[in-house]
């Protein structure tokens, strides 16, 4: 009896209610990716002699699955999701002690974090998750989020490089890519303004690189991935490359590459001096790729 994503509500479909069957789709009945089975009824589905896969939500303890975030520059707005996996949403987020930065809220229900930073400075703070079922203990993570200049020691540096990509579908722009803004969410923008680069119909592997005239030193890029909720969505995987002097190889130390929608996707690593920064991407079967935006910073 497998769990997977065709026993929540559809968070791929806008126009699609699961239950219902009517169009109202992501603002009708239930939120996407809500769980259609509850946890009693795979309890009784087992006693009754289906065998269940224990290591898959709602069977394992709440977790906090994100373990960094990135630096937020004062003056500009921010947003980044927490994410959990485990127990039995919906989750309940907060802070219980420290504090976030000044202008920076989260949100009890939806865990994220957002709003502009209006003073520099480095923060420490501990977050609380709390699942559904109230007899689970809640689990906590302590945070520390530096808010001021970018995400390390100065400005973002996309903006001076030139951008080329693998693919670009006709109506989309590749040099949208590191213009220096910050999307309102990965739906923004429209065909044929130049705002977005997407790969449609071109699947597999893509890539976006930003290219220097001089050798710059880097140790982190943002990403934000550009999901049409259509041909193209999330990748199934990215990564970071640099130019060594004669071939791109994986950035050293990468503390992960997290996949997701409407915020920045952070990956700090050891730093490299190079000329060229590559953002590689795996695309979902049957679904292309895009970027909305990469920013690199020292």
């Amino acid at each position: 009896m497998p769990l997977d994503s065709s026993y929540h509500i559809p968070g791929t479909s806008p126009y699609w209610d699961r239950l219902s069957g009517q169009s109202g789709g992501w603002n009708h009945l239930f939120p996407t990716r809500r769980w259609m089975l509850t946890k009693l009824a795979l309890l009784v589905a087992e006693n009754a002699g289906w065998p269940l896969n224990r290591d898959l939500t709602p069977f394992l303890a709440p977790s906090i699955v994100t373990t960094s975030l990135p630096n937020a520059p004062t003056g500009q707005a921010y947003q980044q999701t927490l994410a959990a996996r485990g127990g039995v949403p919906f989750y309940d987020w907060r802070v219980t002690s420290g504090a976030l930065p000044a202008g920076l809220s989260l949100d009890r229900f939806t865990g994220t974090i957002s709003g502009t930073p209006s003073a520099a400075g480095t923060y420490s703070f501990t977050v609380e998750l709390r699942d559904y079922d109230s007899q689970s203990a809640p689990v906590t993570r302590a945070f520390q989020l530096t808010a001021g200049g970018g995400g390390g020691g100065g400005g973002n540096l996309a903006t001076q490089a030139t951008a080329s990509c693998s693919f670009t579908s006709s109506w989309e722009s590749c040099a949208a890519i590191n213009t220096g803004g910050d999307p309102a969410s990965s739906n923004a923008g429209a065909p044929n303004q130049g705002n977005r680069w997407g790969t449609w119909p071109e699947q597999g592997q893509q890539w976006a690189e930003l290219t220097w005239s001089s050798p710059q030193t880097l140790r982190q890029a943002q990403v934000y991935f550009f999901d049409d909720n259509q041909g193209i969505d999330l990748p199934a995987s990215w990564r970071l490359q640099y130019w060594d002097g004669s071939s791109y190889v994986d950035v050293p130390g990468a503390g992960g590459y997290p996949v997701a929608a409407n915020q920045y996707n952070a990956a700090t690593f050891t730093p490299v001096s190079t000329t060229r920064l590559r953002v590689a991407l795996q695309s979902a079967p049957n679904l292309s790729v895009g970027l909305l935006e990469v920013k690199a910073f020292s």
